[in-house]
């Protein structure tokens, strides 16, 4: 065995001259190489191509680190452009509030816990949103048991907000103001649940022909028979009609009872409201 050692002093290596290299080698083989022109360590190759470059051959495990804190064992990467920022990925210890053995992302700079992973595997997004960047990409549930009719187990979609509601007619148009236009929606995946109220406030025309709902955030993608919506709250129409159907991305008013008609009847001043819920 040869020592190389220094008790009373620091201990330097160094390639004198332009460009060399500190090369370490063991039985005629090199194992670590220090290059001198570009300040780059490499472990396992004698190129280095970035400051640390390691080449692990066949080994599975390239770096191991360890700790025996009680707090955790982490890594940082600052990037110190502009305003220095620094990031750390870590495994809590015992002592540690995110719960002993979870890995968490921290952002250092800013001193809060991004993403916890904890022992069960659980995964907890602790400040911001999960974002979905690409679209058609979701949460797959493949994992569960299906019906037989099972078509897709993608959650691609979630969105919220307003359409606004406008009464229409087959022949000649309602002509008339509104005190109140106000719908939303929420739509999980492909099915769309909403709701409206409209306030009719003056009547210059009633129009006639069937009475239809325009101004659905989606198109229909099923046939007009399976989508079934119910009207609330009614003293517009001169009927006691209580739901409707979809057809051509529009609401179907039909009256109540057994009947294949459509409703055609008068518009008035006043309230109606109307929910349901179609595939998209």
């Amino acid at each position: 065995m040869s020592t190389l050692k220094s008790s009373a002093e620091n201990l330097t290596l160094n390639a004198d001259g332009a460009n060399n290299d500190i090369i370490l080698q063991s039985n005629g083989s090199t194992k670590v190489t220090l290059d001198g022109q570009n300040s780059r360590l490499g472990i396992g190759t004698t190129s280095p191509s970035v400051r640390l470059d390691v080449d692990a051959d066949t080994t599975a495990v390239i770096a191991q680190l360890t700790t025996d804190s009680s707090d955790a064992a982490v890594l940082k990467i600052t990037n110190e452009d502009g305003t220095d920022q620094t990031w750390g990925v870590a495994v809590a210890g015992s002592a540690h509030a995110t719960g002993n053995d979870s890995f968490y992302i921290r952002d250092e700079s800013r001193g809060l816990n991004r993403l916890i992973i904890d022992s069960s595997g659980d995964v907890k997004v602790n400040t911001g949103n999960l974002v979905i960047g690409t679209a058609g990409k979701g949460i797959d549930f493949s994992a569960a048991t299906d019906a037989g009719g099972m078509t897709s187990e993608l959650l691609d979609d979630y969105e919220e907000g307003t359409w606004t509601p406008t009464l229409v007619r087959s022949g000649t148009q309602f002509d008339g103001t509104y005190n109140g236009q106000d719908g939303d929606y929420v739509k999980i995946g492909n099915l769309v649940q909403f709701s409206a109220l409209i306030v009719v406030s003056g009547v210059t025309t009633s129009g006639d022909g069937n009475i239809q709902i325009s101004g659905l955030p989606f198109a229909q993608n099923q046939g007009g028979y399976q989508q079934v919506v119910t009207l609330g709250f009614n003293d517009t129409f001169d009927a006691a009609v209580t739901r409707g159907y979809m057809v051509s991305g529009n609401i179907q008013i039909i009256p109540t009872g057994i009947t294949q008609a459509n409703y055609a009847g008068v518009i008035s001043t006043g309230y109606l409201t109307v929910s349901g819920c179609y595939s998209a």
